[in-house]
């Protein structure tokens, strides 16, 4: 499954990657410090050392055995996290503006949106960022499945 949101830093590491699956849109997000997990940004689930927390809660089970229930293949996509096809994307991203700390490559629209890791200047590009991901969530709420869909 090719990812329809790509986040990189400065450095070429990819940190978050977003995918349409068919429980809707699934926002992941890895770093050496917590995973968090995000599902049309109802069901949200993060991992800090060994707890996970779903929607301000701590449960028992872990994030990505949670999110199973709704995405089948997540663990297939955490393994592939830090690939990525575009590997000019990678390249050109060390290139860019020492100011701009990390990018975020919207697939669809093939639109690169800087963060410059200042609140104001960043307003415009987190409002283009919200409302890209808003338009593959599902209409309905997210339901765990009985059968794999994916």
């Amino acid at each position: 499954m090719e990812p329809v949101l790509v986040g990189i830093t400065r450095e070429g590491k990819i940190f978050e990657k977003g995918f349409v699956t068919s429980a809707g849109f699934l926002d992941i997000q890895l770093s050496s410090e917590y995973s968090s997990f995000s599902l049309n940004d109802q069901i949200t689930c993060v991992k800090i050392k060994n707890k996970s927390i779903l929607n301000g809660d701590e449960i028992e089970v872990d994030c990505v055995n949670f999110l199973k229930r709704y995405v089948n293949c997540i663990e297939d996509l955490l393994n592939n996290f830090y690939h990525c096809n575009n590997k000019e994307l990678i390249e050109n991203v060390k290139l860019l503006n020492e100011k701009i700390k990390y990018i975020v490559y919207l697939k669809e629209d093939e639109i690169i949106l800087p963060f410059v890791g200042e609140e104001e200047m960043d307003s415009l590009s987190f409002k283009i960022l919200r409302d890209y991901k808003e338009r593959f969530y599902k209409v309905k709420e997210a339901k765990p499945h009985d059968s794999p869909r994916m």
